[in-house]
């Protein structure tokens, strides 16, 4: 019980930190949330092959709410054949129960590539998902991998160091102690198998470690769980062993402090921060509140069937506009990638905004929003500046000054308007 409990919170500290961004929306919670639910399934299911597909089933969900989720899919499938193997389970009995753990793994995936393929749609959705995945992870070289680790794990840790610490010592213990060592190995297995899933690609964002908090959670949950089952036993057995009943005690005052470290350390952050100022600390010029405000004029002076389009990764504006998108290409960052494919995804962007004639075109110029390299092409560029010029006007300006809120500036005034930062937001409508 007292696991559970600490486990419970420190997953709460973990998964709202500031060095994930975790009070905002990523795929990365879906699949730690559907990974948790297959494997408690796992967990309960011994041979029930209705319970093994239905965690089968949680699994490919994971799977489906991001690639790397096949990782818990995979430990999954593993765990299963091991516990087999250990029950020495008659084989057609084995077969069975992984059958249909394997069944419900590949049948969220089975049905969204069938109802693609009857859409007509399935090559995009292969080229965007695999395709283009593979020739991304074919250009990240191992010595990338690890510069990209070393940038971005210190901010996953922050303000959670003492609970990090407390989930390594928590993984020694229970593989120390002969009770709970098989629990211990099944939660290092988890472990290791969800930093496999963090590391699917190498880029090592700060927000793909969510993955790994529910591990780490149940780590930490461990060092006061058998901290506390130490002590228990001491008082049961020994007149003596002061230090033994303390352990437990000792095991929570130190997980309470590390809570109250974490709590105080993001303290601004968790209870003084608004949303403005939070955005601000944690995505710098990225023009997430002003994509708001530019959708709004957008939607206010457009008829609901107009096309728009986005030059850049701030497609919110097409949900927040409530305006159809010109183009299919959402996001900016894999036309700025050195694979073959990157050219071709900008030849293609072009021609479908040039089809569709959209009414207001916003050419994002944030660095963030693109991440331009140095080797990456440059044709969208170069095309934008002469489509813009020939058949578009400006209306509207939105200037990121660093440190102070930002400038908008509407309507002929924005014709003539000069940014004074290297972050601003033009706003276009077609002549």
């Amino acid at each position: 019980m007292i696991g559970g409990t600490v486990a419970g919170a420190a997953y709460a500290l973990l998964a709202c930190s500031q060095g994930v961004v975790g009070t905002a929306a990523h795929s990365t919670h879906f699949v730690g949330f559907f990974a948790v639910i297959g494997t408690l399934l796992l967990l309960r299911s011994g041979a029930n092959p209705g319970l093994l597909f239905l965690s089968g089933l949680a699994y490919g969900l994971a799977f489906l709410a991001k690639q790397p989720g096949i990782a818990f899919a995979a430990f999954g499938i593993l765990y299963a054949a091991w516990r087999c193997r250990q029950a020495r389970m008659p084989f057609l009995q084995a077969f069975q129960g992984l059958a249909a753990l394997c069944l419900g793994v590949a049948l969220p995936y089975a049905l969204l590539c069938l109802a693609l393929w009857r859409a007509g749609t399935f090559d995009r959705f292969w080229f965007w998902t695999v395709t283009l995945a593979m020739a991304y992870a074919a250009k990240v070289s191992l010595r990338q991998e690890l510069t990209y680790f070393v940038f971005n794990f210190p901010r996953v840790v922050d303000a959670n160091f003492f609970l990090w610490l407390m989930s390594g010592i928590g993984l020694l213990l229970a593989c120390w102690n002969p009770a709970t060592r098989r629990a211990g190995m099944f939660i290092g297995t988890l472990l290791a198998f969800s930093f496999l899933a963090v590391s699917a690609g190498g880029s090592f964002n700060p927000n793909y470690f969510i993955i790994m908090f529910p591990a780490v959670a149940l780590t930490c949950g461990a060092s006061v769980a058998v901290a506390d089952s130490v002590a228990g036993r001491a008082v049961e057995t020994t007149p003596g062993g002061r230090l033994e009943r303390l352990a437990g005690r000792i095991a929570l005052s130190g997980f309470a402090l590390a809570c109250l470290f974490s709590i105080a350390w993001q303290y601004t952050y968790l209870f003084q921060m608004s949303p403005y100022e939070f955005e601000r600390s944690s995505y710098g010029l990225n023009p997430f509140p002003e994509a708001v405000k530019v959708a709004d004029y957008i939607r206010s002076n457009s008829e609901p069937g107009a096309r728009i389009a986005v030059l850049g990764s701030e497609a919110e504006i097409y949900f927040y506009s409530q305006r159809r998108a010109a183009t299919g290409y959402l996001f900016a960052y894999g036309l700025m990638e050195t694979h073959p494919y990157a050219l071709q995804g900008q030849l293609e962007m072009i021609s479908e905004i040039e089809s569709a004639r959209p009414e207001y075109l916003v050419d994002v110029c944030v660095p963030t929003s693109w991440m331009r390299q140095a080797s990456s092409p440059t044709a969208i560029f170069y095309w934008m500046a002469n489509y813009t010029r020939q058949y578009y006007q400006v209306v509207g300006v939105v200037d990121l000054v660093d440190g102070e809120p930002a400038t908008y500036v509407w309507g002929s005034a924005a014709t003539t308007y000069k940014p004074v930062w290297p972050a601003y937001m033009i706003v276009y409508r077609r002549l």
